[in-house]
């Protein structure tokens, strides 16, 4: 799924912005950048350069044609190399499912998991990949994954590869660990402040900017009238849409909780956690312009006691134990299977070799 596979590219650098990514050599850029070359071998597992591709293409469409080539291919090459660890975490565990599996059985439980896979690909699968690709037939479909170098049948196989990692995860890993009393309290005590919560508000606001009207007097005309408006009986939000030039005019002027001390204006944090609720402010003056605002509902700064965070640090805590299981696991799979990967001697090189 090119869904699935571009979670594992939130952590790699935007094109040009590179300051603390090692280049790679131009001949293994090359290679990379060939989808028929093999980049990894997990067990008798091959991984193909086309393999991640598809998903590094999508996410750099937006730079196709607005960097210089060589960086363009380099960065293609990058975001291969830092997917990859995933892709052979994948192909680890299928190999350990092929493992459970007797070998006279194989064939027929593949043939079923086929089947459920078809089924599943077909109804969920592919109706959320047609909305996600703007596209409403399969035909229209086939057609944008070529663009992106892959095709229906490549994805299916994606899918299939998810489903089966997410049913083995599950079979190794205990869903709901058991969290000590001990262990609650000890994780509260020691991350105390992340228990102090600010003070938060909901509020309503009306703004004529400077920048939007030539002249000061001009500004304060109209954020007079605003507020006479409202005075007299109108709907905050109706003049808010019709007439503030605020950052949230268009939903009314509201503006949901705000914690105290996030505003740039400092004004305007002020009057927000000192008004009387539901009642219009005087005229505010900011370095962006003038403002009227509104108080819907406040909330004092707190600390939340360890009764009501215990679910929350259980939560937490239950998360952390998941992953570490996973890891675990993984690092088993890992000592039992040969793994080769074509960025291997990269990583062996001394600053002056690369």
């Amino acid at each position: 799924m090119l869904t699935g596979l571009l979670l594992a590219l939130a952590a790699p650098t935007a094109v040009g912005q590179q300051r603390h990514i090692t280049p790679l050599p131009p001949e293994l850029v090359q290679q990379v950048n060939d989808p028929t070359t093999q980049i990894a071998f997990v067990g008798d597992q091959p991984i193909l350069a086309g393999d991640l591709l598809p998903a590094v293409d999508q996410a750099l469409q937006p730079y196709e044609g607005k960097v210089p080539a060589d960086q363009f291919r380099q960065q293609r090459a990058l975001f291969v190399q830092q997917m990859l660890p995933r892709k052979i975490e994948v192909k680890l565990v299928l190999l350990d499912f092929l493992r459970t599996i007797p070998a006279d059985k194989q064939k027929e439980v593949l043939a079923n998991v086929d089947k459920q896979v078809d089924k599943q690909y077909y109804e969920e699968q592919i109706p959320e990949t047609m909305k996600q690709l703007e596209v409403d037939s399969l035909a229209a479909l086939q057609t944008k994954l070529n663009r992106f170098g892959t095709s229906i049948d490549a994805q299916k196989a994606e899918f299939r590869e998810q489903l089966l990692v997410r049913t083995m995860i599950g079979q190794k890993v205990n869903r709901n660990p058991e969290i000590t009393h001990d262990q609650l309290l000890t994780y509260y005590y020691e991350h105390s402040r992340d228990f102090d919560l600010p003070g938060r508000a909901r509020w309503e606001q009306l703004t004529a900017r400077f920048d939007k009207w030539p002249t000061r007097a001009a500004a304060d005309e109209a954020i007079v009238d605003m507020g006479n408006q409202v005075l007299r009986g109108a709907d905050f939000a109706s003049v808010a849409r019709k007439s503030s030039q605020g950052v949230t005019a268009a939903d009314g002027g509201y503006h949901d909780w705000t914690t105290q001390g996030s505003l740039v204006s400092e004004v305007l944090d002020q009057a927000i956690f000192s008004l009387p609720l539901n009642r219009l402010s005087l005229k505010l003056e900011d370095q962006t312009g003038f403002h009227i605002i509104r108080v819907v509902e406040r909330e004092p700064a707190r600390h939340v006691e360890f009764v009501e965070a215990q679910d929350t640090i259980r939560e937490k805590l239950s998360e952390a134990d998941r992953k570490r299981q996973v890891q675990d696991y993984l690092e088993r799979l890992r000592k039992l299977t040969y793994v080769w990967t074509v960025f291997d001697q990269v990583a062996q090189r001394t600053p002056e070799q690369r």
